[in-house]
């Protein structure tokens, strides 16, 4: 039986913010998505959150995936195209057939505890599907990657402490 993942597919923009910070987002109910969408042309922002740092993942809106990979290292898979499921997870995780790349986003992670939902919504509000995953309070890098291929296509995001 194929392992069950648990991807996020919310039709949006998707926020990835600490946990502390989530009374400080509310989507469309303030300027909070409108400020996103027009921050929203690379695959991967930085945006101010109330003295802090959320992540949007920008571009194209579609499913994302949270992964560890084989040195534990947070790994967001975003499905642009695949025969299926498990082939494009493992062709994402080798990250092989690099078609584009951004530049590296380095940032000082303050907050261990962090969660993945639609930018649109009030997340304490409307209680959106939520992803939580953790990163090391610690400078953070992640380097971003488009990869494609014949069969598979993904935006790879890798966390990995900044050392």
């Amino acid at each position: 039986m194929p392992l069950q993942r648990d991807w996020l597919d919310d039709g949006s923009l998707l926020m990835l913010l600490p946990e502390a910070l989530l009374g400080e987002w509310h989507g469309v109910a303030t300027g909070d998505y409108d400020r996103a969408c027009e921050r929203a042309d690379s695959w991967l922002t930085l945006l101010p959150v109330d003295g802090g740092l959320g992540l949007l993942l920008g571009g194209d809106p579609g499913m994302a995936l949270l992964l560890r990979d084989a040195s534990d290292m947070l790994t967001v898979v975003r499905w642009h195209y695949a025969d299926g499921e498990d082939e494009l997870v493992e062709f994402a995780l080798r990250g092989e057939a690099i078609a584009a790349t951004e530049p590296d986003l380095v940032f000082e992670n303050k907050r261990a505890a962090w969660v993945m939902f639609d930018s649109a919504s009030d997340p304490l509000a409307d209680r959106p599907p939520m992803r939580f995953f953790e990163l090391p309070a610690a400078r953070i890098r992640v380097t971003t990657k488009f990869l494609e291929s014949e069969r598979n296509a993904a935006i790879v995001h890798v966390f990995r402490p900044d050392v």
